[in-house]
């Protein structure tokens, strides 16, 4: 996994907003999907600015004991601390870090706090599975992290961020991104955010050859797990023939493929002689796929 992400918009615009709480500091609460990769990104703007902080990972805390000897080194030593997931707290470590946030209060010394979680923390609330009065006292302040698949005009720039990274550990001489390889990342749906777009561009990595990235590279996985724009909106109306959305599934791909008949039956699991066939079926040619 690469720690470092780019400067890119998507991340100077997280990074931009917690320069402008660093001057209050307010409890910050920063949510985000799985694989969004909150903690690096903080974690690097936190380096970059060359301030200074301890962690306390909750994912990792699993009794009192743990969470005392992690709490002693941090409330008395540290101008920052970052509380990474803490919508993993059971009841009862929800109940001794709220004693002692509520101790911060009232000491001379209090850190600015800056805490992570998933959107799910919203759903522990409502069941109760979530100290209310907590999330209060680390949330006087939110930022939601936007997924990469509701962000497209960044997928480019990341893509190429993690092609260039991976070349370079594999010393290969990729340095290239296609056209249709592109159109691909921005039509897929990512469910996993930039975990899944680095993991991507790092199998690609290691299947591609040349200079060039290209389709063909993507592994066969992610084809099979897509969920592209067009999937996602498919509607099924009643009174619409079969061959109608076989008609409309077959332009759709290959306007995704830039026409490769190829790449497109292979997508598909079509023979390539049955996908000719089926072309000319629906009169599909190269001046009607756009």
């Amino acid at each position: 996994m690469i720690a470092k992400l780019p400067e890119s918009k998507y991340i100077y615009e997280i990074h931009n907003k917690l320069s402008y709480y660093k001057k209050s500091k307010p409890s910050l609460l920063i949510r985000g999907r799985f694989g969004s990769r909150i903690d690096e990104i903080i974690q690097q703007f936190l380096e970059t600015e060359n301030l200074e902080f301890n962690e306390i990972d909750f994912r990792l805390v699993a009794n009192t004991t743990i969470f005392k000897d992690e709490w002693e080194t941090l409330r008395n030593s540290t101008k920052i601390i970052l509380f990474k997931g803490i919508d993993s707290l059971s009841k009862e470590l929800q109940s001794l870090l709220y004693k002692e946030l509520l101790n911060l209060r009232n000491q001379e010394y209090k850190p600015w706090i800056i805490s992570t979680a998933s959107y799910r923390i919203n759903d522990l609330m409502e069941k109760k599975s979530f100290l209310f009065e907590m999330y209060q006292i680390l949330a006087t302040s939110n930022i939601d992290l936007i997924p990469i698949s509701e962000n497209k005009k960044e997928m480019p720039i990341l893509a190429k961020y993690f092609l260039d990274c991976y070349a370079k550990f594999y010393k290969k001489r990729l340095k290239y991104i296609d056209e249709s390889y592109l159109n691909f990342i921005i039509k897929y749906d990512f469910p996993g955010d930039l975990e899944e777009l680095e993991n991507l561009l790092h199998q690609s990595v290691i299947a591609g050859k040349g200079r060039t990235l290209i389709l063909n590279d993507i592994p066969k996985n992610f084809y099979e797990n897509s969920k592209s724009k067009y999937e996602r909106n498919l509607k099924i109306i009643p009174g619409v023939s079969l061959k109608e959305y076989e008609k409309q599934i077959l332009k759709e791909n290959l306007a995704i493929n830039k026409g490769n008949r190829e790449i497109t039956a292979k997508i598909l699991k079509i023979p390539i002689r049955s996908f000719y066939r089926k072309l000319d079926e629906h009169n599909l040619k190269d001046s009607n796929l756009q």
